[in-house]
């Protein structure tokens, strides 16, 4: 092998294209992590939102619906009303009375009194002053209902004002026949709804079962329709006589969908029933997408990010070295002059054999030096001589330029001792044949320091765990790590009961001498950033309440970009009576014999 091919150059200088797709998968795992931290961010902000709907949700049941119901059921059994709606006679000053203390107590617009036919028979006065006495309201739903033997909640225009309001509704009873004698009506207006809405401080609705906006934070969606619409709706609403409306005006609302767009603006969109009705409260609010995340997710993002970038790194740097090695490789072997050069010098050990029968046609210095053979006792061997394991299995798919890695390998030297080996292998032509180039890395050493790093964190752990001192971490948003002598020392039933506490919460409002314990441990932890520790006596308190004294130690480091301290607590309340102890027994008397 001993052809010159000239002297053309061929450059070391990694092909960047190989690193293609690694920035492709960089740019990939970039965007999965954000489009991640931005799902988490909605995800939290659409739960705090439903959880407030629910609240409002459960205050009006209480406050409005279900109160006014109950008043209206009261006044339906009230024996004053029955005897009127029975006798027919008109309404005396009792019945007016209790009419009008009912309207006061509840708050109600109006109340009044319908008998069989529908026609009002009692009736309190609006504030202006206007009664609906011989008014007949028997094509309301909230009528027919009573009629039917059940109490009814009917949102409407009112027919003789003209505005928005509740009218609850139960049967009259006459108890002597136990028949149906009139129907008592409540009427409410929905300013107390409205004010709700409004300080509700989202864009935010309450439907009627039939999909109307009846009150809403935004006054130019009232009376307006939310999809999906039932077909007919509209003309049931004007059978009855519900609402003045004549043409179908739609909401930028939807019962169904998660998701709205409102001015262009993307928006959660949240529901909830107002009790066990078929009322529904909607509210919207855009997307904000710097919603915070809870401590347990921003720790999973930090460690899910921190390790991305480690793996990418590393494939990185694999990638770029194995690339290099091999485009050096398979240009020189083209060229005898240059190949020889690098043959010679290569670092890693080579092996040229022939793929057909697995001779071996020629090695370099360094699997002489790696194996124990001369080059003289190589060229009668096998390349499956110095394997300790099976034939290779070769099948595997190479590379466009006919290249290919395997498995870490067990090799044997010519003393017998095994080693384990990476192999990168390929095929080249030269004069017409082919030939298997082998390359072999000794990566035993590279195996003894992972070890080692292991054990050596391994060791770590165990003293941390270990340690009888209290060891924590923390930053300014609170403590971020601990070991189990703190969960012991502060009387903590678990790490994530320790870890959710505020630092605040481990001390006495004032230490001995009077001073406030968060101005004075404020004043430590600026002295430890300044100074890079800081160590001092302290009074602590643990989950239980109990107070026992302590030294304190505080380092400052950094991690990343990020400023950390490292608390180390020793409780020395043992000392302190030991100490004690002694003083006492000085000063006691000595008695004389």
């Amino acid at each position: 092998m001993t052809q010159k091919t000239g002297n053309r150059g061929i450059s070391p200088v990694f092909d960047w294209r190989l690193l293609l797709p690694l920035l492709i998968v960089c740019v990939v795992s970039a965007s999965i992590v954000s489009t991640g931290i931005r799902r988490l961010r909605v995800s939290n902000q659409r739960v705090v939102m439903e959880k407030n709907l629910d609240r409002l949700a459960s205050d009006m049941e209480n406050m409005l619906f279900g109160r006014f119901t109950s008043v209206t059921k009261s006044l339906a059994g009230n024996p004053a009303v029955s005897g009127h709606l029975t006798g027919g006679m008109p309404p005396d000053s009792l019945l007016q009375a209790v009419l009008d203390t009912t309207r006061d107590n509840s708050g109600a617009s109006i109340v009044y009194l319908l008998d069989r036919s529908g026609e009002v028979t009692a009736s309190t006065f609006y504030d202006d002053g206007q009664s609906l006495m011989g008014y007949n309201y028997s094509f309301r739903p909230y009528f027919t209902e009573a009629v039917a033997g059940t109490d009814s909640v009917f949102p409407a225009l009112g027919v003789t004002t003209g505005k928005r309001g509740v009218y609850f509704s139960s049967p009259v009873i006459d108890l002597d026949k136990q028949s149906l004698c009139g129907v008592a009506v409540l009427k409410m207006e929905p300013d107390d709804i409205d004010r709700f809405l409004i300080r509700y401080g989202a864009d935010s609705v309450l439907l009627t079962p039939s999909g109307v906006v009846f009150s809403s934070s935004r006054e130019d969606w009232l009376l307006k329709f939310v999809p999906p619409i039932v077909p007919g709706q509209l003309e049931l609403i004007d059978e009855t006589r519900q609402f003045n409306i004549h043409d179908i005006e739609i909401a930028p609302l939807n019962r169904v969908s998660d998701n709205i767009a409102i001015n262009g603006n993307d928006c959660i969109l949240v529901r909830s029933h107002v009790g066990g009705s078929r009322w529904m409260l909607l509210s919207a609010r855009e997307v904000d997408y710097s919603f915070p995340l809870s401590n347990e997710q921003r720790r999973a993002v930090q460690w899910s990010s921190l390790l991305i970038f480690v793996l990418l790194a590393a494939v990185a740097l694999m990638v770029m070295h194995i690339s290099i090695k091999r485009r050096l490789l398979f240009q020189l072997a083209e060229s005898e002059e240059k190949y020889r050069m690098f043959f010679a010098s290569e670092t890693d050990a080579i092996i040229l054999s022939d793929p057909e029968s697995g001779a071996v046609i020629d090695v370099n210095g360094k699997a002489c030096s790696l194996y124990g053979y001369d080059r003289e006792q190589f060229l009668g061997l096998q390349f499956s001589d110095v394997c300790a394991e099976q034939e290779l299995n070769r099948n595997k798919s190479p590379d466009p330029a006919g290249r290919s890695e395997l498995p870490f390998r067990q090799h044997r030297r010519k003393d017998g001792s095994i080693f384990p080996a990476h192999l990168t292998w390929g095929s080249f032509h030269w004069q017409g044949r082919k030939i298997d180039c082998n390359i072999i890395r000794d990566v035993t050493e590279l195996k003894g320091m992972v070890k080692s790093l292991q054990d050596s964190e391994a060791k770590f752990r165990r003293l941390y765990e270990g340690a009888s001192d209290a060891i924590m971490l923390l930053d300014e948003s609170g403590f971020i790590e601990c070991n189990q002598a703190t969960l012991n020392m502060f009387a903590c039933s678990s790490n994530e009961d320790f870890l959710n506490r505020h630092p605040s919460e481990l001390s006495p409002e004032e230490q001995p001498g009077g001073a406030d314990s968060r101005v004075l441990s404020e004043k430590h932890i600026r002295k430890a950033f300044r100074e890079g520790q800081s160590r001092f006596e302290w009074i602590h308190r643990r989950c239980d309440g109990t107070e026992f004294p302590a030294e304190v130690w505080l380092t400052a480091m950094e991690v990343g970009d990020r400023k950390i301290l490292q608390a180390v607590i020793r409780d020395v309340s043992g000392q302190l009576k030991a100490l004690q102890s002694l003083l006492d027994d000085h000063h006691k008397p000595v008695r004389s014999s």
